[in-house]
């Protein structure tokens, strides 16, 4: 059990709260001395006065972490001693005195075991991302949950060259401008013979950047051109964004031009940038390029505008673009920016996918990246074990590719149930999941873990027919968490099985049939 709950305390969530700019005054708990065993858990409940005080975040501590620890306000206890939990926000704080016993418990169970589930699907051979890696930790953390990385340059060290081999890792090269190192990137293919592509320049528009127009990006494009026709390699158009460069701010300006001067069938795939702080915006970004019938390649991407205000808002953003990148056939590839920068994990604009400090780890943001969805549908899930909330091999917001606008969807987070893993959030009315599943025999229940804020009702499909309704009565919070059954009749073999909300919002963490 205390595997599972150090998995748990692993995810650990900021406080957030949302309300007006008053100002702190106080800051209280639910408990000013707490007496535990080892082996027991409680969460310690803060309290701001005035209710409706600016909270940005809680920080909390233990004096003595090897006697209880607190994450997120949930207490550990260890071993016998004693141990003072603070919290603190705006300048305030409050103190809790844990007294730990030395009887450790027994049989403590919080949740459910759900080992032996299948934990992701097949890693996308579309995910990327935009990356020096200079710490091989950080190659072990994402090369299992990506399929190709580049760097901006030529090539890679012989180490990381290694481990990218050892992971089936494509690197692509790039040309960043005009003068790129022609010999480096011949010996790079040299190594690495099934390498396909050449990136061209990057962001000519942006005079911070590669800085050419049109007419100097042509000049220097048939060296260029040369080196890929010698090493048998597809060159991917140069990557473009919105642009400070004057008179082709618009990259379809630049390109149209581009594209008169050389021809696009020298080019495999469109490379595009995008910034913008809605999938929605990101996708009728993507059909802007439409237009030159060739593969896009999203080779930088993350929510930058200034209302992505904290980690989950940027999670959310991943969430729905990625979504609808696995789902737009053109889209052929797109990278992540960045694993890691300069500023804290917590600092704008809260996109790090690995934490900074040893042990190196995937951070919240990092994990629910490599649990998003491929949409992969030769995946069949075993009714046998538990069927994890991330493993859907369909989503309602596909409904919007070739559409207008973007539906929202489910959004998955580190989970707060003492399961550990990720969870579907914010999974509200006419949103749907799907799962591929293959039912090991006739089944009559499906078991459904899920927290809410208020009386909810799903609807349960199998192969397009409706099967049954499920009625969850509220648990009051989305870290309260209880098991509803719903009655069902589910034949043995291949299925796919769809989960709809029909009115309210839940979070679930997983199904299970029997």
């Amino acid at each position: 059990m205390m595997k599972r709950l150090a998995f748990f305390l692993g995810f650990a969530l900021l406080a957030l709260v949302s309300c007006d700019n008053n100002s702190i005054e106080s800051v209280q708990l639910d408990k000013v001395v707490l007496q535990l065993r080892v082996g027991e858990y409680y969460q310690l409940h803060a309290t701001v006065i005035p209710e409706d005080a600016f909270v940005s975040s809680l920080q909390w501590n233990s004096s003595q972490p090897e006697v209880a620890s607190v994450v997120a306000g949930i207490v550990s206890a260890h071993k016998e001693g004693t141990a003072n939990i603070t919290v603190e926000t705006g300048g305030y704080s409050a103190a809790c005195l844990v007294v730990v016993a030395g009887d450790t418990l027994g049989n403590i169970t919080a949740g459910e075991d759900v080992t032996g589930a299948v934990e992701y699907l097949p890693k996308s051979g579309k995910r990327g991302v935009s990356f020096n890696f200079t710490i091989e930790d950080d190659i072990h953390l994402l090369a299992p949950f990506i399929s190709w990385s580049y760097n901006w340059g030529p090539d890679v060290t012989d180490v990381n060259n290694t481990l990218f081999n050892q992971y089936g890792l494509d690197f692509y090269p790039m040309a960043w401008n005009g003068n790129f190192d022609a010999d480096r990137i011949r010996a790079y293919k040299a190594l690495n013979p099934q390498c396909e592509y050449i990136l061209a320049f990057n962001e000519p528009n942006l005079t911070d950047q590669c800085n050419y127009t049109p007419q100097q990006a042509a000049e220097h494009w048939p060296e260029l051109k040369a080196l890929a026709d010698e090493l048998d390699m597809k060159i991917v158009a140069p990557a473009m964004n919105y642009g400070t460069l004057a008179n082709y701010g618009d990259p379809i300006v630049w390109l149209d031009e581009f594209f008169t001067l050389v021809p696009l069938d020298d080019v495999a795939a469109i490379a595009i940038h995008c910034y913008m702080g809605s999938a929605g915006a990101l996708k009728s970004y993507v059909e802007r390029f439409y237009k030159y019938d060739k593969p896009i390649w999203m080779t930088e991407f993350c929510a930058w505008e200034s209302h992505i205000s904290n980690v989950q808002a940027q999670m959310n953003f991943m969430n729905e673009a990625i979504a609808y990148m696995e789902a737009d056939p053109k889209v052929e590839k797109y990278a992540w920016f960045i694993p890691r920068a300069n500023g804290a994990l917590d600092s704008y604009p809260y996109m790090q996918l690995l934490t900074k400090t040893q042990p190196f780890q995937l951070s919240e943001l990092g994990q629910v990246f490599a649990g998003l969805s491929s949409l992969d549908k030769s995946v069949w899930l075993s009714t046998q074990n538990y069927i994890l909330p991330n493993t859907y091999s369909a989503v309602n917001s596909q409904e919007s590719v070739g559409q207008e606008g973007l539906l929202s969807i489910p959004h998955l987070r580190p989970t707060t149930d003492s399961s550990g893993g990720l969870q579907l959030a914010d999974f509200s009315a006419n949103q749907w999941v799907e799962y591929q599943i293959d039912a090991h025999k006739q089944l009559s229940v499906l078991r459904v873990r899920y927290a809410s804020y208020a009386n909810a009702e799903l609807e349960i499909s199998l192969d397009g027919e409706k099967i049954a309704d499920g009625a969850f009565e509220r648990t009051g919070d989305a870290s309260v968490w209880n098991t509803a059954e719903i009655p069902v009749d589910v034949p043995q073999g291949k299925h796919t099985l769809r989960v709809t909300v029909k009115s309210a919002s839940l979070y679930i963490n997983w199904f299970k049939f029997e």
